[in-house]
């Protein structure tokens, strides 16, 4: 099974779930990582898993909400890309492969916190995606510029066993 993880961070702890999620579907076949910014919509040709992952600042995922767009704002100035939200429009209706979200944040309750992985969790939903599994967040220490809290590495590979499983018995319908 061909897998995709695409992720957009500014700490590097979701680039080390990232890369967690990746250690498991290798085991599955060929794996690709890449930051969004540096990755092509047209990199998911022949994927048949798709995970997607990003932090959460302030409620919003950037690009997404009043917070988000002034984030997204700054990050444009800067050159940077549009985020996830934006590369997920660029993805072609009804995709042939499943996939699954992520993020990271605070701890904290969501509704206090926010979480990325929700919208994100939407907008494949609206590219009628089948999506494997609810979205999840990987906690971090607050003020420690994005180190994951203990425990949480190790959660994250039991999700990813669990998404490269269900990914594994979805079988796409191609039409032709």
């Amino acid at each position: 099974m061909r897998t995709a993880i695409v992720y957009e961070g500014m700490h590097g702890s979701t680039a080390e779930i990232a890369q967690i999620i990746a250690s498991e579907a290798a085991g599955h076949g060929p794996v690709f990582v890449g930051e969004v910014s540096e990755t092509s919509p047209s990199r998911l040709d022949g994927v048949e898993f798709l995970v997607v992952g990003g932090p959460t600042h302030v409620l919003a995922e950037c690009g997404d909400g009043p917070g988000g767009a002034a984030v997204a704002h700054v990050l444009r100035e800067a050159g940077a890309s549009d985020g996830l939200r934006g590369w997920l429009d660029r993805l072609p209706s009804r995709p042939s492969f499943s996939a699954a979200t992520f993020d990271t944040r605070n701890p904290g309750l969501r509704v206090l916190t926010g979480a990325s992985a929700l919208g994100l969790y939407r907008a494949l939903r609206r590219h009628r995606c089948h999506l494997v599994t609810r979205p999840v967040s990987f906690l971090v220490a607050e003020g420690a510029e994005g180190r994951l809290l203990d425990g949480e590495a190790e959660r994250a590979a039991e999700w990813a066993v669990t998404v490269m499983r269900r990914a594994e018995h979805f079988q796409p319908v191609h039409a032709g």
